[in-house]
């Protein structure tokens, strides 16, 4: 996965939300795991 902090990718709000799904999933992979 690309790293978390890697904000210059994330310029706007459509894309931090789209960074927040990817969080939840990887945190709900983890769990799964």
């Amino acid at each position: 996965n690309a790293p978390i902090f890697n904000i210059a990718k994330y310029g706007t709000t459509e894309n931090l939300l789209d960074l927040s799904e990817e969080l939840i999933q990887s945190i709900q992979v983890a769990k799964g795991a």
